[in-house]
């Protein structure tokens, strides 16, 4: 059974963990002996909206050391009261999510020069999980602290990418994968050289499901947007449905700055919560907006999930 709190009471399920695609505090309580009912569940209509907000400069810089009073936060265009908000200096649980695929094979020497600058920039509380996909997906370890991760850069070397490319299979298997991560924060850093061209889940599918996690994910495409069988709105609409970003570098020669940017903004975002008001509806997508600004009440550049997605039908599924 789970027990979530809210501002009006308590909310009561049965078996399955019941999460909404932001992120609900629970506290699990012992089962009910096998020959009772199962309960009523009681409704107060009140849920905890978890944000992962970044506030950037002009040339794209994070911007730290801002105050609750300085953001706003509006879901379906009604301002929203801020009742949690922290600083991003939170451990991180992350996938990387790695292309194998044959085009990969000219590119694999910078490949392996990226994860050599990335994993220096795990903090020892961190932890993170490896996968690398073709048309099959596979993780190619369990969660592991950073001093564990120096085994991966001869994982990779010792495999040669060929195959075809199931970039969305690889984004919802490494999502699920993430929800036994014992980390708030969750990221994916998803690098890719193609298009997809065997997966058996779509892109709207890995949008949908994206909208109803409390995920962040990170794209690195190695190329340049117009490149032939290539797909740069595919990586942005991943990016952007979870307030990430996609950056695109056709040799992969810039790599290890683009881990380290990656980083920086991952690190230096702010958790901004707001209690939400349920619906009735069985699916429901809510839009969001954050509005920050400076001492002096100028605007600035934020970038946060621009909506979520409520399946009250699948709620248990996707934690």
């Amino acid at each position: 059974m789970i027990l979530v709190p809210t501002r009006m009471g308590i909310r009561l399920r049965g078996c399955s963990r019941n999460w909404i695609p932001a992120l609900v505090v629970v506290v699990f309580l012992s089962p009910l002996p096998a020959f009772q009912e199962p309960p009523a569940v009681f409704r107060t209509g009140v849920n905890l909206v978890l944000l992962d907000v970044s506030v950037h400069d002009k040339r794209g810089l994070p911007i730290s050391g801002l105050l609750r009073d300085q953001f706003e936060v509006f879901e379906n265009g009604v301002r929203q009261d801020i009742s949690r908000f922290d600083e991003g200096t939170s451990s991180v649980s992350l996938a990387l999510v790695l292309d194998f695929s044959g085009s990969m094979l000219p590119r694999k020497n910078n490949l392996l020069r990226g994860v050599n600058t990335f994993i220096p920039l795990m903090k020892p509380e961190d932890e993170g999980v490896l996968f690398i996909f073709n048309e099959h997906v596979q993780p190619l370890t369990e969660f592991q602290s950073p001093a564990g991760m120096s085994q991966w850069l001869s994982d990779l070397s010792s495999r040669a990418p060929t195959g075809m490319t199931s970039l969305y299979d690889a984004v919802i298997q490494s999502s699920r994968t993430l929800s036994a991560s014992h980390h708030q924060r969750r990221a994916m850093i998803v690098l890719s050289d193609g298009k997809d061209t065997s997966s058996t889940y779509t892109l709207q599918k890995c949008i949908d499901e994206l909208r109803s996690s409390n995920r962040l994910l990170y794209a690195i495409g190695l190329f340049q947007p117009g490149d032939p069988d290539t797909d740069a709105a595919a990586l942005r609409k991943l990016a952007e449905s979870t307030g990430g970003t996609a950056v695109f570098d056709r040799d992969g020669m810039r790599l290890s700055q683009i881990f380290t940017e990656i980083m920086r903004d991952l690190r230096a975002r702010y958790v901004i919560g707001f209690y939400s008001h349920e619906g009735d509806a069985d699916l429901e997508v809510r839009k969001l907006k954050v509005v920050a600004h400076d001492a002096d009440g100028h605007s600035l550049m934020t970038r946060s999930r621009r909506e979520y997605r409520i399946d009250r039908r699948t709620i248990s599924a996707n934690p």
